[in-house]
């Protein structure tokens, strides 16, 4: 008899007499939980009933329901308790989740005895992913390892292995039985860039899906690196593989969708030593490439891989360093490099592009691109871009705008950029200019904020002619449409020092001025305009004083001089 069912047989059985007396503090309490069991008997009725009600979930096939519950199971975060929640929704789902034997694949050494024995006994004969990571409680790698041996070896289909002192039984099973595993993800815990672990793969078996390696390494020619869908190399710094080993496995791996390198290379002696490329300059197409991360990798490695890749659908790409490995994108050695820029850009929200100095000039692409940090299989990364244009010179500068303007065009022309930072203040000593992507502006409909800061003022009348200009736009949330160029934009900064062309300018800057401020010709629903903020070098404000005199202080709240030692990133800093 529950513990309900007896608190109601003696709440029927209370006679009339006692219901004068006040409840003792137990019967009150026994009263209490008595509705709260009833209650929760209720809930879980109405559950089941609103579950069966649901006819359109119930159709489905039994194999797409378990689809669908997979997709729901968090598998960073695996645990048992987290499987009997989710089989408590509705007898439906207990019944598939507790019959399917891929929802019971991870032996997990943190797990109690009793847990893996729950989930072998579910998964009798399913692929096993084993995992074994952090510092187990003393006795649990024995029995951990107990239950890995257990397990036929061909049932093992990815493993989660942090290499730690006392885990040295797990990495010798490993090295004997690793033909079936299609899914690496090894960490080698120390604190020397020297111990880095070695998996000698069998060169019979399953061609492998992830590899996600932190101090570890593999045999970098194995055949079964064929057909990855994602490679994760981090801190090899011995034995790590040589440029065209890790060529030859993008080659060989068209369905890639995430590649991310750091601290990889530069102290193998073959690396070194200048070896030469042993794969035929062949493209390496990789259409479904999402990710494209390279942080401190040598630059031999990169040089090989840029030089041939191709990947017009990488919304994240990075390729960052310190001065020894850091490397320049340039048209003539990377041919490609404009057509993996362009998906990042169109996804950023934030573009800040600056005139730097390191061995010769380059410009810094950077936007707001993140890489997650979680192993490989779970990883979701930021989309953005964060690279260097060679620009040692004005020509080969121009190349790659030239080249870049064509990819976004074939990438759908519109980005998401609501804020561009333009930093040419960092001027080359020679007499040639360096061209500002001034024709980026028209794939960034969306802007709202734009800065710009350059010694001398090429861009400035220019720019000035394509604001008060027009191009058809029509509003995302309102439908209107309007013929301003980025009529969105709300701010317009521009440092300078020098002013050429001060006349001229001028005049292109009271005309914008006059047009696209707030006035009632501007703000008309036939052509709606949000400018609100100008700011220009303080030369020509002085100037538009002197030719507009009489109009220029309607604009005193709208119109401000600008500073060369104003701070970049004054507005919207990234």
């Amino acid at each position: 008899m529950t513990h309900a069912a007896r608190s109601m047989r003696s709440a029927r059985t209370v006679s009339s007499n006692d219901l004068d007396r006040k409840p003792s503090t137990d019967e009150s309490l026994m009263i209490i939980e008595c509705i709260k069991d009833l209650l929760d008997r209720a809930s879980v009725r109405l559950r089941r009933q609103r579950n069966r009600e649901q006819p359109a979930i119930r159709k489905l096939p039994p194999e797409m329901m378990t689809e669908i519950l997979l997709l729901a199971v968090d598998w960073s975060w695996w645990d048992t308790e987290k499987l009997r929640n989710l089989a408590s929704v509705s007898t439906y789902w207990r019944d598939i989740i507790l019959s399917c034997s891929r929802f019971w694949s991870v032996v997990d050494v943190t797990a109690s005895e009793e847990k893996r024995t729950m989930a072998l006994k579910r998964n009798h004969r399913g692929p096993v992913d084993l995992w074994c990571y952090g510092y187990p409680a003393s006795g649990s790698m024995e029995a951990f390892i107990k239950d890995v041996k257990s397990i036929h070896p061909a049932r093992q289909q990815s493993v989660l292995f942090e290499y730690r002192n006392g885990t040295d039984d797990l990495m010798e099973h490993l090295q004997a039985h690793n033909s079936s595993l299609i899914d690496l993800l090894l960490y080698r815990s120390a604190r020397s860039d020297a111990l880095v672990a070695f998996l000698n793969l069998s060169p019979e078996g399953n061609h492998l899906r992830h590899i996600d390696l932190r101090h570890f390494a593999l045999p970098w020619s194995s055949p079964r690196l064929t057909g990855l869908t994602s490679i994760c190399l981090r801190d090899i710094k011995y034995n790590s593989p040589l440029p065209h080993e890790l060529c030859q496995i993008l080659y060989c791996s068209p369905q890639l969708e995430r590649l991310c390198v750091k601290d990889v290379g530069g102290l193998t002696p073959e690396m070194s030593s200048g070896s030469t490329s042993e794969l035929p300059s062949v493209l390496i197409n990789l259409p479904y490439l999402g990710t494209f991360a390279f942080r401190n990798v040598s630059r031999a490695i990169t040089r090989e891989v840029l030089a041939r890749l191709e990947a017009r659908s990488c919304s994240t790409i990075m390729i960052t360093g310190d001065q020894d490995h850091s490397i320049l994108m340039d048209p003539l050695v990377t041919p490609a490099g404009p057509g993996l820029l362009a998906r990042s850009i169109i996804e950023s929200n934030n573009l800040h592009l600056r005139l730097t100095m390191t061995e010769t000039h380059a410009v810094h692409l950077r936007s707001n691109p993140a890489i997650a940090h979680e192993w490989v299989c779970w990883a979701k990364d930021t989309p953005g871009v964060d690279v260097k244009l060679a620009a040692n010179s004005a020509s080969v500068l121009g190349r790659s705008w030239i080249r870049l303007y064509a990819a976004l065009n074939s990438s759908g022309g519109i980005t998401g950029v609501v804020t561009l930072n333009i930093d040419w203040s960092l001027y080359p000593s020679q007499d040639e200019e360096l061209p500002i992507p001034i024709g980026l502006l028209r794939f960034c409909p969306r802007l709202k904020e734009l800065l710009v800061k350059e010694r001398r003022a090429s861009t400035l009348k220019p720019l000035l002619c394509l604001l008060k200009g027009t191009q058809e736009t029509v509003d995302r949330t309102t439908g209107r449409t309007s013929t301003w160029f980025l009529p969105e934009l709300e701010i317009l900064e521009f440092h300078a020092s020098i002013v050429p062309d001060m006349e001229e300018t001028a005049t292109e800057a009271k005309l914008l001025i006059e047009t696209r401020l707030l006035t009632e010709s501007a703000s008309t629903d036939r052509s709606f305009n949000n400018l609100k903020i100008i700011g220009l070098p303080w030369t020509l404000v002085t100037r538009l004083e002197d030719i507009a005199s009489s109009v220029l202080p309607l604009w005193s709240d709208n119109i401000h001089a600008t500073p060369m030692d104003v701070a970049v990133n004054s507005i919207s800093p990234l």
